[in-house]
């Protein structure tokens, strides 16, 4: 059987086979001998036939058990055909009624999520384009630098129209793929650094004899441009009036005398520091929160007040140790007033805000700056 193989294949080419027995049997004729292939072909079929008779008597228990496996398998198949006609009948339901309407909506959302898109982006450019209106109006006019700067209620409004720009083009960073925008954004940036510094120079121009709602507005329209600047800007405001005060001190060591004369103006300026905090905790912003709270976050210190003393005598203390270590006549004028000294000092604390006590911490971080008295 192994030598009939080739007739079962898949592949297998009766016009191709019959083909080559024709040129395999007329190698060396002239003419053409179609009898002797035919007789081949009987040859083999009779050949076939005497074979499968002889495995029919030999084996066929084998054959049996094979048709009986054959019909088994047929009648399986017979028995699926009706519930795979069911099942393909109900896919085709499943198909028309539900896949094909699915892909459909799926299309259709697409298509209206890019609609949706595209609308959104213009409702955001009118947005974008209403803002910078508004700055350029204010900001562009001829009178601006002239007349319109002048008013810290303008300054605040301006300073909120950059704020919202701000937050609308971070919180749409697809309107940055629009050119229109991106041409914008030099402008923008020039504009808010020209009203940054203009809002500055009249923060930090804030004195005790100008304090007040004004002055508080150009702190939120500082604010509304930069937080953390607006923050420096105070500590900066703050560290000024220390800085003033203990130069101040410090230039009457050598006269003790005219100490309490020094700590008046000491006084003075810690009485603004309380005065600028109660304006800061007055100053609300969007947040809830006032101007002092944001401050105070960035201190140990729950009071500018304390904040004040506490700086003032981290910087004095030093002066007072190297005044003292030099000896001669000064150190010792020094400690013959040092009780005068010490009296003064608290006295001036105490003063500068009628909550403070004998044993709070403001009064003993000041008498700790003169401890280089008792050596």
């Amino acid at each position: 059987m192994e030598d009939y193989e080739g007739l079962i294949e898949d592949g297998f080419d009766a016009k191709g086979f019959a083909n080559d027995l024709l040129i395999a049997t007329n190698s060396s004729r002239k003419e053409l001998d179609i009898s002797t292939s035919i007789k081949r072909v009987r040859f083999d079929i009779n050949n076939l036939e005497l074979q499968m008779e002889k495995v029919s008597a030999e084996e066929h228990g084998s054959l049996i058990n094979e048709i009986r496996v054959d019909m088994a398998t047929k009648q399986m198949f017979e028995q699926l055909d009706q519930p795979l006609t069911h099942i393909t009948s109900s896919y085709d339901r499943i198909q028309k009624d539900l896949l094909t309407p699915y892909n459909k909506a799926l299309k259709t959302q697409e298509v209206l999520k890019k609609v949706h898109t595209t609308s959104f982006l213009l409702r955001s450019v009118t947005h974008f384009l209403l803002l910078i209106q508004q700055i350029q109006e204010l900001q562009s006019a001829p009178q601006f630098l002239s007349t319109t700067s002048k008013h810290s209620s303008t300054l605040l409004k301006l300073a909120n129209l950059h704020n919202q720009l701000d937050k609308h083009l971070a919180e749409n960073p697809n309107l940055k793929s629009l050119k229109i925008i991106r041409d914008y954004e030099p402008v923008d940036f020039k504009q808010k650094l020209e009203l940054k510094e203009l809002i500055t120079t009249q923060a930090r121009a804030i004195s005790d004899k100008n304090l007040d709602s004004t002055s508080m507005s150009y702190l939120k329209a500082l604010y509304a441009l930069d937080q953390q600047y607006t923050l420096d800007t105070l500590k900066t405001i703050l560290s000024n009036e220390v800085t003033i005060s203990v130069n101040t001190l410090v230039r009457v060591l050598t006269s003790p005398r005219n100490i309490s004369t020094a700590l008046e103006q000491v006084l003075t300026r810690a009485k603004f520091v309380l005065k600028l905090s109660g304006y800061l905790h007055d100053t609300t912003l969007q947040s809830d929160k006032t101007l002092l709270s944001e401050l105070l976050q960035s201190f140990e210190l729950d009071s500018l007040l304390s904040v004040f003393w506490r700086n003032f005598a981290k910087k004095f203390e030093p002066k007072m140790r190297e005044t003292m270590q030099r000896g001669g006549p000064v150190a010792k004028s020094l400690i013959s007033y040092k009780d005068q000294i010490r009296s003064s000092i608290k006295r001036t604390v105490l003063q500068s805000d009628n909550s403070l006590t004998d044993h709070g911490v403001e009064v003993r971080m000041m008498l700790n700056s003169v401890r280089s008295l008792d050596r």
